[in-house]
């Protein structure tokens, strides 16, 4: 009688669990549970959705083409800049804005102010 053992993985921040290595190494690297992809920023009152015209690049049949497309961007108030999370940077999904700065979350903020749920 032949038995054969398979080796699982798991995930150290969250249930996930892979039999191929390779993804398991992806899924931590962009694992929501991981602490270096959280960030105050997501409950910071500062925090705040503003529309912006920001460059998209295209690539349609070979040929890439840049258009201005007006999008969402989280923005903080206090310190005036537009923000993007660790996972947006990892997976290059960072829209380019003219004349203003698009900086990664900081992991610490002095500025930070938590959303107060109470006066919902």
């Amino acid at each position: 009688m032949k038995q054969k053992t398979k080796e699982t993985l798991y995930c150290p921040y969250c249930d996930f669990r892979s039999k191929q290595k390779a993804k398991m190494l992806k899924h931590i690297h962009f694992c929501q549970y991981n602490p270096e992809n959280i960030r105050p920023c997501l409950s910071c009152n500062n925090n705040t959705p503003k529309m912006v015209a920001a460059n998209v690049v295209l690539c349609i049949a070979g040929n890439r083409m840049t258009i201005k497309h007006n999008v969402e961007l989280p923005y903080c108030t206090k310190n005036k800049i537009f923000i993007h999370t660790p996972i947006d940077a990892k997976k290059a999904n960072i829209y380019k804005i003219e004349g203003e700065q698009n900086n990664e979350m900081p992991t610490k903020c002095r500025k930070y102010k938590l959303v107060d749920n109470t006066q919902i």
